[in-house]
This record gives C-alpha cells, sequence and structure tokens, in this order.
C-alpha cells in the first residue's frame, strides 16, 4: 500500500496524465494566445476529467492510468483520494444517463456551462485538482512550454475583461458554481463538520455566501472586477439593477481591491471570520487580526446576511448541500 505522498509513485503518473492532455491538445488548438491560455487550460481539465469518468467502464472500484496501471482506494496518494472518490461517484451518476444527457452534459461542458448535479461535480472536481499544490506548481511550467511551442514571445497573459452580457441569472449560476467549491473546501479545513451538512445547520446559510463571495473576489484578482462564468466580469457599471442587486454586489466591489491584497494567512482568517459560529482560530492566525481585517469581514458578513434572505440564493445554497451530501453516500464504503 502506499499512500504517502512523499513515496508515492502514483503522484507523477496522475499528474502527467493531466500535463500530456495539456500540452498535447492546446498546442494544436488554431489561434492560441496569452489571454485565452488559462480558460483554455480549465477547458482541458474538465475534458480530461470527463474522459476518465466516461471511458472506463468496466473498472468500477478503479482508475486505470495511460500507463496501465491502476489506482484504486488503496494506493492512491492521499492529496489525491479526494478526486479518485470524485470521478468513481460521477462515473456512477455516468453510467445511469441517458445518451442525450451525456451529450447535453458534454456540450454544456464544453461551453463553460455547469449546469446540473453531473456537471457541477465536473467543475468541482477540476477546481479541487487545480488547488492541489502540486497541480499548482506543475501549471506555469506547462504555460512556458505551450507558449514557447506556439512562437508567442509573451508568456504573461494579458488580461482581457469581457463587461458585456453580465445577467442576473448568470451572477447566480456563478455564485451557485462557486459555493459548491467553497463548502467542500471547508470540510477539507474542518471548519465544516459533515453532520452540520446534514442537519443543513443555519449558520451555513451565512458562512457559505461568505465564503463564496471572499474567494470570488481572490480568484478576481487583476480584474476590474468580479470574473463570473464564461470570463464575464461583474463591475459596478453592470451590475443589474432590478432584485437589488447593487444593494448586493456594489459594497462587495468596493472592497474587492483592499481584500485582494491580503496574503493568503490573511485570508484564511478573515474566512474564518466569517464562518458564522464559534471556531478555534490558531494562534498564529488569529495573531494577523487587524482592525482592517475585522471591517472587511463586516462588509462581507453584512452582504452574505442579505443574500441569506434572497429566495433564489437561499435555494443555490439548499442546491450545493444536496450535491454534498450525495457526494458523501457516493464515497461512502459499499456492505460487503
Amino acid at each position: 500500500m502506499l499512500r504517502d505522498n512523499g513515496a508515492n509513485p502514483l503522484i507523477e503518473q496522475i499528474q502527467n496524465v493531466f500535463y500530456q492532455d495539456l500540452v498535447s491538445l492546446l498546442i494544436d488548438t488554431p489561434g492560441l494566445d496569452a489571454q485565452s491560455l488559462d480558460y483554455l487550460i480549465t477547458t482541458q481539465i474538465h475534458a480530461t476529467i470527463m474522459a476518465i469518468v466516461s471511458t472506463q467502464y468496466s473498472h468500477q472500484d478503479m482508475i486505470v492510468l495511460p500507463t496501465g496501471t491502476k489506482v484504486t482506494e488503496a494506493n492512491c496518494p492521499n492529496s489525491y483520494i479526494g478526486f479518485f472518490r470524485g470521478i468513481l461517484a460521477l462515473r456512477r451518476m455516468y453510467q445511469m444517463m441517458s445518451d442525450e444527457e451525456r451529450k447535453n452534459v458534454l456540450d454544456h461542458l464544453l461551453s463553460g456551462y455547469f449546469e446540473g448535479e453531473f456537471a457541477s461535480g465536473i467543475h468541482v472536481l477540476a477546481t479541487k485538482v487545480m488547488q492541489l499544490d502540486t497541480f499548482r506548481a506543475m501549471i506555469p511550467g506547462v504555460k512556458t512550454f505551450i507558449l514557447e511551442a506556439a512562437g508567442l514571445v509573451d508568456t504573461a497573459p494579458v488580461q482581457r475583461d469581457d463587461e458585456v452580457g453580465v445577467t442576473a441569472d448568470l451572477i447566480r449560476e456563478s455564485f451557485y458554481n462557486e459555493i459548491v467549491t467553497q463548502m467542500f473546501s471547508a470540510i477539507e479545513h474542518q471548519w465544516i463538520e459533515k453532520d452540520e451538512i446534514e442537519d443543513q445547520d443555519a449558520f451555513l446559510f451565512l458562512a457559505m455566501p461568505a465564503l463564496t463571495l471572499i474567494e470570488s473576489i481572490t480568484l478576481s484578482s487583476g480584474y476590474k472586477g468580479i470574473r463570473l462564468l464564461n470570463d464575464k466580469v461583474l463591475t459596478e457599471q453592470n451590475c443589474p439593477q432590478h432584485d437589488s442587486f447593487p444593494e448586493l454586489f456594489v459594497p462587495i466591489l468596493k472592497i474587492a481591491p483592499r481584500i485582494q491584497e491580503l496574503n493568503d494567512q490573511q485570508l484564511v482568517l478573515l474566512k474564518m471570520l466569517c464562518l458564522a459560529k464559534p471556531i478555534n482560530i490558531p494562534g498564529p492566525i488569529l495573531a494577523l487580526k487587524t482592525t482592517a481585517i475585522t471591517n472587511l469581514a463586516a462588509v462581507i458578513n453584512e452582504v452574505a446576511s442579505q443574500i441569506s434572505r434572497r429566495g433564489f440564493f437561499k435555494q443555490h445554497i439548499q442546491q450545493a448541500i444536496a450535491l454534498c451530501l450525495e457526494s458523501f453516500r457516493a464515497a461512502a464504503p459499499k456492505p460487503s
């Protein structure tokens, strides 16, 4: 059994699956440029996961790598155990889908539209993979190789904000996708317990919007607003005026630059201050607490409170909880 990350050769083999797909397909992409590279990498990661899910029907409890190596619950590296269980859960869902449902899911994934439990699951899994330290360390080298192979001199992507077509529905869908990701992340950080999700504790309806807002702002660094699905950008100027959307998002847009200036540990503190429940904050993290961070948390918590009272956002939180519970059931050991 090889579960220790430091000694497990499967880590490199799993990474190579993504590396080979990224390099081989992106180099051949017509019109490749530095501006589109991040989006194309994200899209290809979704496609790689989809391929793993949809092409190994006969392997119910394992993933077979291109090398022929079989990854099981027993030998999967600790850092990839969540990925492994997610693949198996998605594979079971995929096998129960009709041909038409599978085609629709594929079309949605290719267009960056993550509607429904299965497509959202693919997106969540892709996001979790991209957040792994081993994976994040690989990406800069992938970008450099692709850009050099494509003959592009500028290896730093130039940000181009797309502010056209920002709608209330797009904001809601973007919110849902990120809230699912944050729910799994909070579990991994042990900020939220599984039984709290099963009981749908009231604090979740405050904590999850808060964590989602913070992460959305963090991921929008370099943009003039908050990045949404399809690479759209929400700003004060294009914020929808109905349903009191400006009351929710203009205060967030105003504090976004200050949040983006925080370092990783300060961001952890900010998130822990927005969990809406008593929690033991480690001493080194608590020592970073300042009036400025407390004020940021107050704004985030106030907006999260408003979001929790909006029917459509509350429904999204309930859907995220349902998806999370389904993931628990799928990952649970089968009775022998």
